[in-house]
């Protein structure tokens, strides 16, 4: 599985095997040790212009309560597709 994430602070952490006693140093160490057991997992950063349609649709993800699919593209993320597709 390959896993995208737009912080580079989380992904350096992850990465980072030094170790960092905080409350963010250990969950970074659980995440680490949770991904050493599952060898087939990858974590790069990307840049959030990059995966500006994921992070579009799931800022608006929040507003629905409860499941819903939809059929055509919600209204708020149709431009930001539009202009990924071009």
């Amino acid at each position: 599985m390959h896993v995208e994430l737009d912080c580079k602070l989380v992904v350096d952490n992850i990465i980072d095997r030094s170790n960092n006693h905080s409350e963010f140093g250990n969950i970074m160490a659980t995440c680490r040790a949770m991904l050493q057991q599952n060898s087939n997992f990858t974590i790069c950063f990307v840049r959030r212009q990059a995966n500006y349609v994921a992070y579009s649709l799931a800022r608006t993800s929040k507003l629905y309560a409860r499941h819903q699919i939809f059929d055509l593209f919600p209204a708020c993320i149709t431009t930001v597709v539009m202009n990924e597709i071009i």
